[in-house]
């Protein structure tokens, strides 16, 4: 019994709504006759539901990626992809040299003098990279190539 008094509620309540649209959209007058449209309207509004949309590319970036080293940290690089094999800049805006350079043996290394910038190629194999500075242990970030 409890079952069907579920059934007959949610029957009553899509019965409601059924009304209180037909109301919204003028009324629930039975013999109304819809408006007529062409095929062109038909086709065109079908197309507008069912073609999927393609979405905007990732805005491009502006010059090549760059590795900021502000106050002894690698600013604003972070988890930040590249492309495999792109020239990737960095900028020491500290008063002392620092190193960018990787975890994993002979991917990459950059020695940047103080208040300078230097480049260096990101490898050519996709995955992380976590890179650190030889001369300061705490500076360390993450180059990821995809």
């Amino acid at each position: 019994m409890r079952a069907c008094t579920g059934k007959a509620a949610a029957l009553a309540t899509l019965s409601y709504l059924t009304i209180v649209l037909a109301t919204a959209c003028g009324g629930s007058d039975v013999d109304q006759q819809p408006e007529a449209t062409s095929p062109a309207e038909t086709t065109t509004a079908t197309t507008a539901l069912t073609t999927p949309r393609a979405l905007a590319p990732p805005p491009a970036q502006a010059g090549p990626p760059t590795i900021t080293i502000d106050d002894f940290v690698f600013n604003g690089f972070n988890d930040v992809a590249v492309r495999p094999g792109v020239q990737v800049t960095v900028r020491n805006n500290d008063a002392d040299p620092h190193t960018v350079t990787s975890n994993t043996p002979g991917a990459f290394n950059a020695d940047v003098a103080a208040r300078s910038d230097a480049t260096f190629t990101a490898p050519s194999q996709p995955g992380s990279y976590p890179f650190h500075c030889n001369h300061h242990a705490s500076m360390h970030g993450t180059l990821i190539v995809q």
